[in-house]
C-alpha cells in the first residue's frame, strides 16, 4: 500500500506498507459466519529496533501472526466460549512469545 506523502513518526519514516488481510470462517450459536479483518505493516511499528531492516523486522511480525492464527485455529477444534477461545489463544501467544523474546 503506497502512502499519498512520506510520514514520518519515531524512528521511522514511510512512503509504503504491506497491507494484511485476515478471514475467519465460525459457527456462532449455530449460524456459519464469516469476519474480515485487515491492517497495514508499517515499518519499526512491531520491534522497534532501529538497528534491523525492515525486512527482518516484516518477517518477525508474520511470524507472530502466523503462529497467532495456528493457535487460534487449534483452540477452535472443540466447543468453546468466545473468551475461553480468546484466552486460550491469549496465554498460548504469550508463551510462545516469552520463548523467543519477542513481543506477542
Amino acid at each position: 500500500m503506497q502512502t499519498r506523502f512520506p510520514f514520518q513518526y519515531g524512528i521511522a519514516s514511510m512512503t509504503a506498507l504491506p497491507h494484511l488481510f485476515v478471514s475467519v470462517d465460525m459457527v456462532v450459536e449455530g449460524v456459519a459466519v464469516r469476519g474480515l479483518a485487515s491492517e497495514g505493516l508499517p515499518p519499526k511499528w512491531f520491534t522497534k529496533n532501529p538497528d534491523s531492516p525492515f525486512e527482518l523486522d516484516l518477517a518477525e511480525m508474520l511470524a507472530v501472526i502466523q503462529n497467532a492464527s495456528r493457535i487460534a485455529e487449534n483452540a477452535a477444534q472443540v466447543p468453546v466460549s468466545f473468551f475461553g477461545w480468546w484466552l486460550a489463544l491469549y496465554e498460548e501467544q504469550a508463551r510462545w512469545a516469552t520463548l523467543r523474546a519477542q513481543p506477542s
